[in-house]
């Protein structure tokens, strides 16, 4: 299996449609080597449990009778977003919309999907997040906006979490995806685009676990702003302990080979760094073709918001457009 990564990532409906199994091509999806539990792990491959996907998933669609479309009056900063969503997310409606149906590229807001079969992985009891995992030769290899994995490492599962979603390190996603896929990566990108078709995606189609483009074979993870809205609704509602990682601003994960003793976290999201008012999550993303991206998830006085903005120029101002755009959604 030959992982080609690229050069830059950033910082790093019909409800009841079952919809296809995209299976990826790539190289990158290929089976791998089995991630090996250390001796400190609590269970043994042999006797965990299947992991088995939910049956398709209902749900209201999103009311767009009010939603205010394209540009803001008085809200010049919104006009840089090549697609994005502003939804309720009590009642879904939606309060702004621009191309919130059209395909994008959604690069590290991938790690979504990724992380949220983790957490079905673990709470079907075939992961624990004190385990121990082994870093892979494939995982030490995608070099690319990571923490530099080395194939002499162990990490806990939680670690390899807090890796892969505050600081969007595309090594601990694919190590993750393998070790959920039984050390094929080809099968967790099977179970990704399953779980996308009973989610009842119509656009969204996954090739890696991670969201870095594949320069070889030009092939992107695409969705569109809705369904990025009903997939940021579907992880916090069913596992809303993500929101604790989503909104941690540093962490640190502990190295065993090297001088460094520990590695830091850096959020990628800004807005969660600065403390702007009620932001708890989610996810950024970045890659040339994508622009900069973000899925925004805010809490204040118990009404939250989720907002999606897509192919935005630069990340500062993808977070003056969050910033304007949640405040200008609350008195709304």
């Amino acid at each position: 299996m030959h992982f080609r990564a690229p050069d830059k990532q950033e910082e790093t409906v019909p409800a009841d449609k079952s919809g296809p199994i995209l299976v990826p091509e790539d190289d990158a999806s290929g089976s791998v080597s089995t991630p090996v539990k250390s001796e400190s792990s609590s269970k043994s491959r042999k006797n965990e449990k299947k992991y088995v996907l939910s049956t398709p998933v209902k749900r209201k669609s999103l009311n767009y009778s009010k939603a205010v479309s394209g540009k803001i009056k008085g809200l010049r900063e919104v006009d840089i977003v090549k697609a994005g969503i502003l939804v309720d997310a009590s009642n879904g409606k939606v309060l702004w919309e621009k191309n919130s149906k059209k395909v994008v590229r959604i690069a590290s807001m991938t790690k979504m999907m990724t992380i949220y079969l983790v957490y079905s992985a673990i709470s079907s009891g075939q992961l624990d997040l004190n385990e121990s995992i082994r870093v892979t030769k494939e995982a030490s290899k995608v070099k690319s906006g990571g923490i530099w994995l080395d194939v002499r490492e162990s990490f806990k599962v939680s670690d390899l979490m807090k890796a892969a979603f505050i600081k969007s390190a595309n090594d601990a996603a694919f190590l993750l995806a393998q070790t959920v896929g039984d050390g094929s990566v080809k099968k967790f990108m099977e179970m990704m685009n399953k779980k996308a078709g009973q989610f009842g995606f119509e656009h969204t189609i996954y090739y890696n676990p991670h969201g870095l483009p594949d320069k070889k074979h030009g092939k992107d993870n695409v969705s569109t702003c809705q369904e990025l809205v009903y997939l940021a609704e579907e992880l916090i509602g069913k596992y809303p302990q993500v929101l604790k990682l989503s909104s941690t601003k540093i962490a640190y994960v502990p190295r065993k080979v090297g001088k460094v003793k520990k590695t830091m976290l850096t959020n990628t999201n800004k807005l969660v760094r600065i403390g702007f008012k009620g932001v708890d999550g989610l996810k950024t993303g970045y890659t040339k073709k994508a622009g900069f991206c973000i899925t925004l998830t805010c809490n204040r006085n118990g009404r939250r918001l989720i907002a999606v903005l897509t192919g935005c120029p630069s990340s500062k101002s993808r977070d003056s457009a969050g910033k304007k755009l949640l405040d200008w959604g609350f008195k709304h």
